[in-house]
């Protein structure tokens, strides 16, 4: 009598996810070389969607070309910190602010849908209940944990297509994913754009700026880690003190 937890996958149900994984990652592969090693890469670069983006500037539609650009490059493994500079170059502090979150958004969408829709499968295939068993855990902890990992610097397509490979809920996510991106997309942004602004000569008071711009950048940089290891040390003291009443 057989012991095996998971049931035998069928042969063609397995096929089809296979063959939908191997897509998933010819189109990350494909996109790691296009952006680099073709003549796309000429294009999707922060120099030439910067000065696109001032070309359409005027244009009641510019907007809608740079949330395009993040839709389309983020699931080809476009990094987000060339187009948050864009859009704050281009855009201004608050435009800016504004198209970065909802391009940061998504580009995780786009991410997320198009891991869960041609990779997912295979690794339910793969680990059956004890993957259920690893998505109930991640429906009580899942969310926060996106929040807070919004804050560190692990690489933005990592974060999305793990999640949507490990089997976090899309409303989750997405909601995880906006509300972890509220505070760093402002605050990158308004690095980048006071970087500029000094290097154009533009700010009246570029020095204070830019001290300014690198504190956020060393606060985003670091206070996630201050703050988890206050955390742990805060459970070390808890647990102390527990030991000691017993």
């Amino acid at each position: 009598m057989s012991h095996s937890e998971d049931p035998a996958p069928s042969a063609p149900g397995l096929s089809r996810a296979i063959l939908r994984f191997s897509l998933f990652i010819l189109v990350l592969v494909g996109g790691f070389v296009a952006l680099r090693w073709t003549p796309l890469a000429e294009y999707a670069n922060k120099e030439w969607i910067i000065s696109t983006l001032q070309q359409l500037r005027q244009s009641w539609w510019a907007p809608l070309v740079f949330l395009g650009i993040y839709g389309a490059l983020c699931p080809l493994g476009m990094p987000t910190t060339p187009l948050m500079a864009a859009g704050a170059i281009v855009f201004g502090l608050g435009l800016g602010s504004l198209y970065n979150f909802l391009g940061s958004i998504l580009g995780a969408a786009t991410s997320f849908f198009l891991a869960r829709g041609l990779g997912h499968d295979l690794v339910v295939h793969l680990f059956g209940d004890r993957l259920k068993r690893f998505e109930k855990t991640l429906a009580r902890h899942g969310f926060w944990s996106i929040v807070r990992v919004r804050f560190l610097p692990v690489p933005f397509p990592i974060v999305n297509f793990g999640s949507a490979l490990m089997g976090i809920n899309a409303g989750t996510f997405l909601l995880a994913t906006a509300l972890g991106m509220l505070l760093p997309v402002p605050l990158w942004t308004y690095f980048w754009a006071t970087i500029f602004g000094a290097a154009a000569g533009e700010a009246s008071h570029a020095g204070r700026n830019v001290v300014v711009a690198l504190g956020l950048f060393l606060f985003l940089s670091f206070a996630p880690r201050l703050w988890s290891g206050y955390r742990r040390k805060k459970r070390l003291q808890d647990l102390r003190q527990k030991r000691q009443r017993k």
